[in-house]
């Protein structure tokens, strides 16, 4: 597979530890994982931050400079270039929240977090969610810390715990028991607990080693330095350095290699950390195990996990009024801690022992090894594949839509007849499709070969009759026609270039042109353009260049000794390419005095053609997507085998679209075959999309919105209420929708109408949309429809009118949810889809860049008229469904809309107008009882519409605006700021409950130790 790696923080490459330079943590992480992931095959490149000549290759690796950062590239611009547009299996990102902010080109997604989950990053990482196959945490304490303040389903969280470099360390056994010396080390960050060691940094009195220095002046301690000072901490780390220097009994070593630290580690006699600090893994501890030097330390977070069985000695925290500490306070019993390390020096059998069971957990199991981390990953990744290509439906479309039909049939083969409607409209296409392809073992043989140019002929002479015009263009700046001319450009002069399925020779000739020196040959089985490549060639007056109609086999006789064989979009396009690519490489050059010819291949990546299938149904050429790893096991076994990416970046799409170069000398042994087996393992199909709708039979506004949601529609679904005609009828059939007949939403409820739809629905999301809305931006919402942690999507629903113009009204429901789920539409009227009533739609993500046009509230009079049509289904909601939130809510509103439309009419107040405003205003205060504030806040200008009717007069009610924003120390504002929320309020009493309730959900997010 191909891992991408982006680990920022220090710089580092492959040759940082050699050169005995420090490293962090993280970094160490990132290193030797991806050490780890090249000894085992996988092609590996590790995005880090170093200068822009420190890049190269080391064991496998390839390292790259991120690049400098930017408001457009924030996560470096090397990077974010490169992840999105090149393709690769996967991209482990370390650490920053929201780096998977943007599509990518990766399989399987995986966040690599190594510090505490804390709320102020929910932001940013809420804005990377969607795009994330998984999260990897380093122990079991991490994952469930990261699960709890995050909110991520545990099931996505994989733990790939830390390991340790063995081969640093000197043999621990048996020296450990007889060292000589009592020297202590401290090797974590000074933060984390160096200040009780020292003491007297920040007033707080003696400190360990004062004590121990008064006990037993023998004991000394050796204080390890770190490179990677933030700005904030220069003050403190500048404070210890100096204490350090004024305590006799400590030196102070400044930051040290890894190599010099695994030494000093193992020629020590203790290991102290006195920490309150929440580690999420402690490679500081590990390194002490692997050394066989005991540990004294504090039960706190990980540590009890990464230290179980080991060579460790717990020093209890001070407790704290009975509750457990929290972080960063100051609850390190400074006198039992200088007590134990005492009681150890006078005990040598115990710290034998520890010695023992230091060296027994870094021996006698893996715990510490890089390779358990890869195991971890290797897991993680497969299971992520696994969900990704577990839906046969998905697949099928996945490699119809990819025209990857040698893998597709291989998939089909194992499906049942009866596999569903994805599939059996995948069988269907095809059958209509691809007809013309029938499997041939080389170029030029029998029926295969036969069945190639008829399709072509044809398919050319379909692009005549559209008026598509091939003939004189410039190539010049191309990037894939300059990368082949780079190959072109090395060859001496003279020398033969065969360009094989030249089509009109737009490459041919514009080669020829700029390497006048060298011989051309254009070769295609399509008559018709070789003649159109001839005029183009004449025109230009090129005398380098000549071309042949046919196949390879007619003309194989006549070709001289070629010195370069181009295949330039052309391997796709054949049933066997390679037994045509062993065809082409007979013809170049190669002996034992001659040198060899190369081949040059480029095939496209990404899915070129499904843009235009609906436009050009049935017309298809490409017959194979081949990816890095197919075009390794085609031809990975000749000589010089290597492979380039080159992508092409198009504005309209959020998907790569390129091609790979491919180039080996002249082959020894036949070429390979695609592992159709693994192929169909390693996939990332884009989720399937059912759209469900109820429409009226007459469809007068069913086809616009039928064609927003066109393009990535796996499956109509239509329910259609009115007859078995009409134009919603013919709609239907044009758009190969599954259409039924239903009963009269009216009748049955709009709830029930919904259900009817949905429960025909086979794709893995549901979008449910009206005739008279429109999806705006579709290309956009497609990057969300793949594995993450989401169950549903909000999209933005904007309500359009002509009276007042604008936008008169914006709401955010949830439009797209997963099917299968358990989802069902709750509401005789103003329908919801919900896990269950007052369940919700369980993680639910607000899409920032799709929007719903809706086009039904044009003016007043259409809106009333819509509002008298739905009253009666409310009242009917109200009766079944009294304790609906969202039907609480939307009767406060009816209430409001009914007093105003009455009193419009009479001008005056009557007993049910009170009635039904004193309704309201109970039910408001019912909103706010049960803690749905946001939904109080929404029903607000409605509560207060009945309080002015109830008070008017009588110079009642009290008028209130609201202007309520928390921020905390480095957070800035936290949530969003209640400002200008204005309302007209019954009492005082009301007033206070409101900002009751709103300070409480805005405290929440600054309370607590992970904030």
């Amino acid at each position: 597979m191909e891992y991408v790696l982006y680990v920022p923080g220090m710089s580092f490459n492959g040759e940082t530890i050699a050169r005995g330079n420090s490293l962090g943590g993280s970094e160490s992480a990132g290193y030797y994982l991806a050490r780890e992931l090249a000894r085992r095959g996988h092609g590996v490149t590790v995005f880090s931050q170093i200068a822009p000549d420190g890049g190269g290759c080391w064991e496998g690796v390839a390292y790259l400079p991120i690049g400098p950062r930017s408001e457009a590239a924030p996560c470096g611009e090397n990077f974010e270039a490169y992840a999105a547009v090149n393709p690769h299996d996967v991209l482990i990102g370390q650490r920053v929240p929201g780096l998977f902010h943007r599509p990518t080109a990766g399989k399987v997604n995986l966040w690599w977090t190594h510090d505490l989950a804390l709320r102020r990053h929910l932001p940013a990482l809420s804005r990377q969610l969607w795009n994330l196959s998984g999260v990897l945490c380093v122990s079991q304490f991490h994952r469930a810390q990261v699960a709890e303040v995050y909110g991520i389903d545990p099931a996505r969280i994989a733990v790939v715990p830390n390991g340790v470099d063995g081969a640093l360390f000197p043999d621990p056994l048996p020296a450990r028991v007889k060292r000589r010396g009592k020297t202590l080390i401290y090797s974590s960050r000074p933060e984390r607990g160096l200040a009780h060691l020292l003491g007297g940094i920040s007033g707080d009195g003696p400190g360990i080693m004062e004590r121990l220095a008064a006990a037993d002046p023998e004991i000394t301690l050796k204080v390890c330095g770190y490179d990677n000072t933030a700005p904030e901490m220069e003050g403190f780390y500048g404070a210890v350095v100096e204490r350090c220097r004024a305590l006799p009994n400590v030196e102070w070593l400044g930051a040290l290699s890894k190599g010099a630290l695994a030494r000093l580690m193992a020629d020590a006699w203790l290991h102290v950390y006195p920490t309150t600090f929440e580690e999420v893994s402690c490679i500081t501890a590990m390194e002490a195990q692997v050394a066989g030097t005991p540990i004294v330390t504090s039960p706190v977070a990980a540590l009890p996990e990464t230290l179980r069985d080991g060579g460790v000695h717990w020093v209890p925290l001070l407790e704290t009024e009975g509750k457990a500490p929290e972080i960063d306070r100051p609850d390190i019993d400074r006198e039992a801690f200088a007590r134990d390390i005492l009681s150890l020096a006078g005990d040598p059998e115990r710290y034998a022992r520890l010695c023992e069971n230091a060296a027994d957990k870094s021996t006698k199991s893996s715990a510490f090894a890089w390779s358990t981390a890869a195991d971890a990953v290797e897991a993680t990744v497969a299971q992520c594949l696994e969900r990704q290509c577990a839906q046969p439906g998905r697949m099928a479309r996945h490699l119809m839509r990819h025209s990857d039909i040698p893998a597709l049939r291989k998939h089909l083969e194992t499906l049942p007849e009866d596999a569903g409607t994805l599939v059996e409209r995948t069988r269907t296409e095809l059958d209509t499709c691809y007809a013309f392809a029938v499997k041939g073992t080389e170029d030029g043989a029998g029926e295969a070969q036969q069945s190639l140019s008829r399709h072509y002929e044809a398919y050319y002479a379909y692009e005549q009759e559209r008026g598509v015009e091939y003939g004189p263009e410039s190539l010049d700046g191309n990037p894939r026609f300059e990368a082949v001319a780079r190959h072109v450009a090395s060859l001496p002069g003279g020398a033969a270039v065969l360009d094989y399925g030249c089509a009109h020779g737009h490459y041919t000739v514009n080669l020829a042109r700029r390497f006048p020196a060298l011989r051309f040959i254009g070769m295609d089985l399509v008559k018709s353009n070789i003649v159109t490549a001839r005029k183009w060639a004449a025109l230009e007056k090129l005398e380098n260049v000549a071309f042949h109609a046919g196949s390879l086999a007619e003309h194989r006789e006549g070709l001289p000794s070629l010195a370069l064989v181009i295949a330039g979009e052309v391997l796709e396009h054949v049933p066997d390419p390679g037994a045509l690519a062993d065809a082409l490489g007979e013809c170049l050059a190669g002996g034992e005095k001659e040198e060899r010819g190369h081949m040059l291949i480029t095939t496209p990546f990404g899915p070129w053609e499904a843009e235009g299938f609906a436009e050009h149904h049935p017309w298809r050429a490409h017959l194979h997507h081949l990816e890095r790893a197919d075009l390794a096991d085609l031809f990975g076994r000749h000589p010089r085998f290597a492979v380039q990416t080159i992508p092409i970046v198009l504005s309209s799409r959020e998907e790569p679209l390129g091609s790979f170069l491919t180039t080996f000398a002249k082959p020894v042994r036949p070429s390979g075959a695609v592992n159709l087996e693994r192929k169909l393992k390693l996939q990332a199909p884009r989720e399937t999309l059912s759209v469900c709708m109820i429409v009226s039979a007459e469809g007068d506004t069913l086809a616009r919105c039928l064609k927003s949601v066109a393009y990535l529609a796996d499956e109509f679904i239509l329910g259609i209420d009115g007859g078995e005609e009409g134009r919603a009828w013919e709609l239907a059939r044009q758009y190969g929708a599954r259409a039924f007949s239903l009963a009269s939403p009216l009748a049955e409820g709009f709830h029930a109408a919904r259900n009817a739809t949905i429960d025909k629905a086979e794709g893995d999301w549901i979008l449910w949309i009206d005739d008279d809305e429109e999806l705006l931006w579709p290309v956009r919402l497609a990057k969300y429809l793949r594995d993450n942690g989401y169950d549903a999507y909000a999209i933005k629903q904007h309500h359009y009118a002509v009276e007042p113009g604008g936008i008169i009204k914006t709401d955010f429901p949830c439009r797209l949810f997963r099917n299968r789920r358990g989802f069902r539409f709750h509401g005789y009227v103003h329908e919801h889809p919900e896990l269950g009533v007052n369940k919700g739609a369980g993680n639910v993500l607000l899409l920032p860049d799709v929007a719903i046009c809706h086009n039904g509230y044009v003016t007043e009079e259409v809106r009333r008229a819509r509002f008298q049509r739905n009253l009666p289904l409310m009242l009917k909601d109200r009766e079944h469904n009294g304790e609906r939130l969202l039907g609480r809510f939307l009767w406060i509103r009816d209430l409001a809309h009914l007093n105003r439309f009455e009193y419009e009419q009479s001008g005056a107040v009557t007993p049910e107008m009170r009635a039904r405003a004193e309704e309201a205003v109970a039910l408001w205060r019912g909103l706010l009882a049960d803690n749905q504030v946001r939904m109080a806040v929404d029903a607000l200008p409605y509560y207060s519409e009945a309080v002015a009717l109830l008070t008017g007069g009588e110079g009642g009610g009290i008028d209130c605006k609201l202007e309520l924003a928390i921020s905390r120390m480095g957070l800035g504002d936290v949530g969003d700021a209640a400002t200008g929320l204005q309302g007209h309020f019954m009492d005082t009493r009301d007033i206070q409950q409101l900002t009751a309730a709103l300070l409480k959900e805005k405290t929440a997010l600054v309370e607590g130790k992970y904030v």
